[in-house]
């Protein structure tokens, strides 16, 4: 405004604003009084040319010492979904080359030759620089401690956790195995006290018979022979006395379930 405003030209020209201004007002004409000029708030086209030149300078510099551009503060391209893998290019693609020339410079300028043939060497640790979110870091140490290639201590070092007695050795998954190894069979036991209870009487009776004519086995072999083959003679029946509830058991399941009245007891 060249000119001065005198208080009700002021009024006017605040009042033509306000009437002209807002979504609407769009397209509306302003007057303005006194020689006033209208100036836009937006940049011109040179300008945001300018802006779009700078914007190409950084990626330009990223592309120049192979570093991901939002790592020098272009974050045009970064989203939520990409910006891990980002991090991710930027240890191997950036980072990598370099440590490997300090560990092999570090190899041949600062390790004597007995050192070298020792197998010793120099690595850079990027475990830092690589790790994820929380999830994954999580699902990835419970595979490893489920496969056996890690264990729980270790997964509790990589999180700055003090280690816990016990859990240093692997856990194996059972259902797996060497191949060309035979599996091995363990013994299964028996959950029928039933049987368990008949086996240890027939063991039992057999025990207290034996016991009895040890002593006298070395006074009369062949007597003690005779006694022995009497004495299985009557644990045959006693064997078969303690199996008969089995057999009628049995008799009864299989003539249930021939006349189908098994089907309808557990219907």
């Amino acid at each position: 405004i060249p000119q001065e405003l005198t208080e009700k030209s002021s009024k006017n020209l605040i009042k033509s604003i306000n009437d002209q201004v807002g979504k609407d007002n769009q397209h509306s004409v302003l007057l303005a009084e006194q020689g006033a000029k209208f100036s836009t708030l937006s940049l011109s086209q040179k300008d945001s040319q300018y802006l779009e030149t700078r914007q190409f300078s950084v990626r330009d510099i990223a592309r120049w010492f192979r570093i991901q551009p939002h790592k020098i503060g272009d974050l045009a391209d970064a989203t939520f979904s990409n910006i891990e893998h980002q991090s991710q290019e930027y240890v191997s693609d950036t980072l990598t080359p370099w440590f490997v020339r300090w560990e092999q410079a570090i190899r041949m300028q600062l390790m004597t030759p007995q050192q070298q043939a020792e197998s010793l060497y120099v690595k850079h640790n990027a475990n830092a620089l690589l790790r994820g979110d929380l999830k994954s870091r999580y699902e990835a140490y419970a595979s490893g401690i489920v496969n056996g290639w890690f264990t729980r201590n270790e997964a509790r070092e990589r999180e700055e956790l003090n280690p816990i007695d016990g859990l240093d050795e692997p856990l194996v998954p059972l259902n797996m195995a060497v191949v060309g190894e035979e599996p091995v069979e363990e013994e299964q036991p028996t959950n029928n006290a039933f049987i368990e209870d008949i086996a240890a009487r027939i063991t039992a009776a057999e025990e207290r018979g034996l016991l009895t004519r040890a002593d006298k086995a070395n006074e009369d072999r062949e007597r003690f022979n005779e006694w022995v083959t009497g004495f299985y003679a009557k644990q045959k029946t006693y064997a078969n006395m303690c199996l008969k509830p089995l057999g009628v058991a049995a008799r009864v399941i299989e003539n249930i379930t021939i006349s189908g009245e098994w089907q309808v007891m557990y219907a």
